[in-house]
């Protein structure tokens, strides 16, 4: 993938709990927009008759603070005191590099790392550190064993100046794109950054971030986390990468910290609290499945008293964890809810080659595509497990026909069996499930053709029409091979797969059924020009016409 360059828009952005529940800014500006014209209308009268009111304080912004001997506190800092980049600092060149990437965004974890304080010639330097930041997260588990569910990005910002502000004392500023400045509301070692300015820079390279990832170009020691933002900051000292994994065990599992300081000593809650990680309950029956097991940390799983803050009145599933403070492995409950959260973003199946839920002919291929990962697949006809078929991500026409049926019901369940997940309330989570009716496509007299509409040169396309014979089609499978040298590689109205110079399309959710003698039409666009056509075209397995 080459440079994608980037360009930075105002607005301000909100911390994303999915890529599905996102607004584009456009479409927030004018919604706010509107509802400012209505207010106005509305409100005039009143407003103008109404004694002026002294605007709220903005309650202060909690932030966690990592400390070189691993232990982490819990502060709260004025808004007055975070960093802001200001008006008068034009935005930054900025690319998108790739990190790794293992899949389509729509079904990965896409985690961005930007750098600030980087001037353009040091970028490479910054690309060495995070491919060293994302090894090191991925030596620990369970970033080590599903690192294919996350496409990992970097984002490089050309800064005018070298490094950042606090570094090495607080009377030092640097101008700087992310604004990210130690001594943060008094404290050293709390790096903070603009996080407006930040997912500004992300939306506009990186659409559906998940998580954000700040690294200021200092090798001092600090960090922060930034509580329901989705951001976190360490800097180039190779002990500062430990936050980062700490901070995405808040915002990718939902855990909460299993320090016992920096709250009340008893704890105030008198319900059962949501994270995974904490309980009111003595007997550790939250996490009753792992008790008695070995940890990372040398221990067993049980109840111990202390964390999320307070001594007394809550219980953390081992003695230590990541969660508890630094340079510790995350524990057996931290990882089973983290592993459940990622197949909350990803499922297990990438894309099938007939549209889930439809007709698929049975004298077709069926083909399922997964993530990369050790997953298993079982197979139902009409409700009967089939075992000669576990395993198998593609059933031929030969399996079809050996069910002796002429049309039934296709059951496939896809699972993570991962021994890192026990509890029952997660299984569902890393499981997913298929199904087609699949049946011999009574309608063999249907026909299609290619016609080509446009060529110049370079490219050309064409339109495919698909026509139903005397019996409505209820799906469509077209096939045809391109002469050595040319491909396709644009389809609308169509799905697209490719084996060589040989194309199969299907049809869309919309456009599979068809009534006798009507017709559909997709298209296809293609490269080079001066196309001579196509040979042993199949529609449904038999000939075009």
């Amino acid at each position: 993938m080459g440079d994608i360059p980037g360009g930075i828009t105002s607005g301000i952005r909100g911390p994303p709990f999915s890529s599905s529940m996102f607004i584009n800014r456009e479409d927030r500006l004018n919604v706010r927009a509107l509802a400012a014209v209505l207010a106005a209308a509305s409100m005039s009268a009143a407003l103008a008759a109404a004694p002026a009111v002294a605007e709220p304080a903005k309650p202060d912004v909690p932030h966690e603070v990592f400390s070189p001997d691993g232990t982490i506190k819990h502060v709260e800092v004025d808004p007055a005191d975070l960093p802001k980049v200001p008006k008068s600092l034009a935005a930054a060149p900025s690319r998108l590099k790739e990190v790794e990437i293992n899949g389509p965004s729509d079904n990965r974890i896409d985690l961005v790392f930007l750098g600030d304080g980087y001037t353009a010639a040091e970028q490479a330097a910054y690309g060495t550190e995070i491919d060293a930041a994302w090894t090191t997260m991925t030596q620990r588990e369970p970033y080590k064993s599903y690192r294919k569910l996350f496409n990992v990005w970097r984002i490089e910002i050309d800064s005018p100046q070298s490094g950042v502000s606090g570094d090495p004392t607080a009377d030092v500023h640097v101008d700087s794109p992310l604004a990210s400045t130690y001594w943060c509301g008094g404290t050293e070692r709390l790096l903070c950054v603009d996080t407006t300015k930040t997912w500004e820079y992300a939306q506009a390279l990186v659409p559906g971030a998940d998580q954000l990832l700040v690294q200021a170009n200092s090798t001092k020691y600090g960090g922060a986390g930034y509580s329901g933002s989705d951001v976190g900051t360490f800097s180039r000292n190779p002990l500062s990468r430990e936050v980062v994994l700490h901070e995405l065990g808040h915002s990718q599992g939902d855990l909460a910290d299993e320090y016992d300081y920096g709250g009340p000593e008893q704890y105030p809650g008198t319900s059962e609290p949501y994270p995974a990680n904490v309980t009111i309950d003595s007997t550790g029956a939250k996490w009753g499945v792992w008790l008695g097991e070995a940890t990372p940390d040398g221990g067993i799983i049980g109840a111990f008293e202390g964390g999320d803050y307070s001594r007394f009145g809550v219980w953390r599933p081992s003695e230590n964890s990541l969660m508890r403070s630094l340079n510790q492995d995350f524990g057996l409950v931290n990882r089973e809810k983290l592993v459940q959260s990622f197949y909350g973003e990803v499922n297990p199946v990438d894309s099938v080659s007939s549209p889930e839920g439809g007709t698929h002919n049975a004298t077709q291929p069926l083909e399922v595509t997964t993530v990369d990962l050790p997953l298993t697949i079982k197979w139902q006809v009409d409700g009967v497990a089939v075992p000669a078929w576990d395993g198998k991500k593609t059933l031929t026409p030969a399996d079809f026909a050996s069910t002796g049926k002429s049309t039934f019901a296709l059951k496939g369940t896809v699972t993570d069996e991962t021994a890192m997940v026990r509890n029952p309330i997660h299984k569902p989570d890393l499981t997913q499930t298929l199904s087609w009716t699949v049946g011999q496509n009574s309608s063999t007299n249907a026909s299609a053709a290619f016609t080509k509409t446009a060529d110049w040169g370079a490219g050309f396309e064409a339109s495919v029409s698909v026509t139903a014979g005397s019996t409505a089609l209820t799906s469509w499978t077209v096939e045809f091979d391109v002469p050595a040298g040319y491909s396709i590689n644009s389809t609308w109205d169509a799905n697209r797969t490719q084996n060589g110079t040989h194309y199969t399309f299907t049809n869309k959710p919309y456009n599979g059924s068809v009534n006798p003698g009507q017709s559909v039409t997709f298209g296809v666009g293609g490269a080079p020009g001066n196309f001579s056509g196509i040979s042993n075209c199949k529609v449904n397995g038999n000939p075009c016409s």
